[in-house]
């Protein structure tokens, strides 16, 4: 989702779960997870976020026919 500028870079595993129990590791991890939090919140990903979700209707409603919305309504109505 990075690609589409829709989320932050993702996080490697070592910043998930530090390799070593260390205060400068456990304080690395602890950063790059609070800016890649700030960074999913920031305007610009939530702009970009609802621009790529305009497109996905935008194409959906244009490309189904009536049929399609009684079969999307009964598939959610049964979840």
């Amino acid at each position: 989702m990075h690609w589409l500028g829709v989320s932050p870079e993702p996080l490697s595993r070592n910043h998930l779960l530090p390799d070593k129990n260390d205060e400068t590791s456990i304080q690395e991890a602890a950063r790059l997870l609070s800016m890649a939090i700030h960074d999913a919140l920031s305007p610009s990903v939530k702009a970009r976020a609802a621009e790529v979700a305009e497109r996905i209707v935008l194409e959906v409603t244009t490309n189904l026919k009536v049929g399609d919305f009684t079969y999307i309504f009964f598939v959610w109505y049964t979840i």
